[in-house]
């Protein structure tokens, strides 16, 4: 249960490159654009993009370092069991019974929100209000 090890979030590595990496890819900052439009970094010549870059860099890259922290310490499996229980096993026969099974939608809706509130800061959402339009939306 989890993320795959391919997945941003799981990356192993240069921390700040990765989170770069994350942050610009939450964010798009820099859409399809021609190469001409690029410097030489590959950063586009556009000061309305590059004062976004600006206000979000220190604070995008240290929420990024944060999600990653978060998502590697999460137990995506205990969250998953509290929230979603399978019922105990008494002998292999039930086990054909488990893909009977299914869960409600607000046992799964609480451990999507529990999941959320876990592995993302506040910072990710801005508000308590911007996560509970989220919630609702689900």
């Amino acid at each position: 249960v989890g993320l795959s090890p391919q997945h941003l979030l799981n990356r192993k590595g240069d921390e700040d490159t990765i989170n770069f990496r994350l942050l610009n890819s939450m964010v798009h900052i820099w859409p399809k654009i021609a190469r001409n439009q690029l410097d030489k970094k590959g950063v586009i010549q556009s000061n309305k993009r590059r004062k976004r870059w600006r206000r979000l860099r220190e604070s995008g890259i240290a929420m990024c370092s944060e999600m990653r922290k978060r998502n590697a310490n999460c137990d995506f499996s205990r969250l998953l069991e509290y929230h979603c229980p399978l019922p105990p096993l008494h002998s292999e026969s039930e086990l054909s019974h488990l893909v009977t099974l299914d869960t409600s939608v607000e046992k799964v809706a609480a451990f999507i929100q529990a999941l959320l509130r876990t592995a993302f800061p506040s910072s990710f959402w801005g508000s308590k209000h911007n996560f509970d339009k989220v919630i609702k939306t689900m």
